[in-house]
């Protein structure tokens, strides 16, 4: 039970705590003869269930991150129960076992004796702290008050949403906008440029063109990267910008830049990747894995990847099947 140790420094405890549960579970999973076993990982306060309830367990929050990692490749393996209180464990077990094994829970929360389980409900009337756009205003978009922490998410004025645009720009009605890893650190003040804003990469239909671009007229679908798409208006450099294919949703070309991009930058402009040639993928079921092998399949290379065996399974559109040399465990 990752618990231990509460008094310590939090984050010399959580180092400590996340090593060496990703320690244990290396073994574990390595261990051929518990091949047929599951592995219960208890903590105590690390996920806030109940109105008002707080995390108590800092290191024991980034152990539910680690595991939940850990259950995405390894499906039916692992258990991750979070207790209130010690004794809870025992007097509930026998119910989280059988709704873990039975009906697939693996996940699950004890507060007084009664389970929890993660769903997404639908959000119903505003709730304090939350977020409302208002009303008949285009003018704001997705940010952060001060940067550490997703809870100081805020919807502010963006000053972009209807000034004049400069040579070059062009102003897009945002019709998706996708929140990539970067966005994560911008919000937790980690990255490098503090004047990006979140939302780097979208969707929307062209509202209005600097009188110098002339590719591109209003009412076109089109994709790509900008700082700030979360919000109804976002400005940015035509030459970040191409057209949505046909048949593609905005949802689905927002989701496409940056991936994609990462690949190409990666496999064209940095190895100069060329016909015939051998490239090792890994993570090839992944996002920007994803994006890789396809990238590497157009270019008429020889690809070899890396997965895990579970994603494997369920990545074979990604790896496409026939095209793949092999794959690597």
């Amino acid at each position: 039970m990752a618990d231990a140790g509460r008094d310590r420094d939090p984050v010399a405890r959580t180092h400590t705590l996340v090593q060496q549960t990703l320690a244990h579970l290396r073994n574990w999973l390595a261990d051929e003869s518990l091949a047929g076993s599951r592995l219960i990982v208890a903590t105590r306060g690390a996920v806030a269930v109940l109105p008002g309830e707080d995390v108590d367990d800092l290191a024991g929050a980034a152990v539910w991150g680690l595991v939940r990692s850990a259950q995405s490749e390894n499906p039916e393996r692992i258990l991750l129960v979070d207790v209130g209180d010690a004794a809870d464990l025992s007097t509930v077990l026998p119910t989280v076992l059988a709704a873990g094994f039975a009906v697939g829970e693996w996940q699950v929360a004890v507060r007084d004796g009664v389970c929890y389980l993660p769903r997404l409900v639908p959000a119903g009337s505003p709730r304090p702290g939350s977020l409302s756009p208002p009303v008949g205003d285009e003018g704001w978009r997705l940010d952060i008050t001060t940067p550490g922490t997703l809870d100081n998410l805020t919807l502010s004025t963006n000053p972009e949403a209807n000034a004049p645009l400069a040579a070059g720009q062009v102003r897009v009605a945002v019709r998706a906008a996708w929140l990539n890893f970067r966005d994560v650190l911008i919000a937790l003040g980690m990255y490098p440029d503090t004047t990006t804003r979140i939302g780097s990469e979208a969707a929307g239909i062209v509202v209005e063109t600097a009188p110098d671009v002339t590719d591109l007229a209003v009412g076109q679908r089109v994709m790509g990267l900008f700082s700030g798409a979360a919000g109804p208006l976002a400005v940015t450099d035509r030459r970040l910008l191409i057209g949505i294919p046909q048949g593609w949703t905005y949802p689905q070309a927002a989701a496409i830049p940056v991936v994609y991009l990462t690949a190409y930058y990666a496999l064209h402009d940095l190895a100069g990747l060329q016909a015939g040639q051998s490239v090792l993928i890994h993570a090839a079921t992944g996002g920007v894995g994803t994006a890789a092998v396809q990238l590497a399949q157009h270019a008429r290379a020889r690809i070899y990847a890396t997965a895990s065996p579970h994603q494997q399974q369920g990545g074979n559109a990604a790896l496409g099947e026939g095209e793949v040399v092999g794959t690597i465990e």
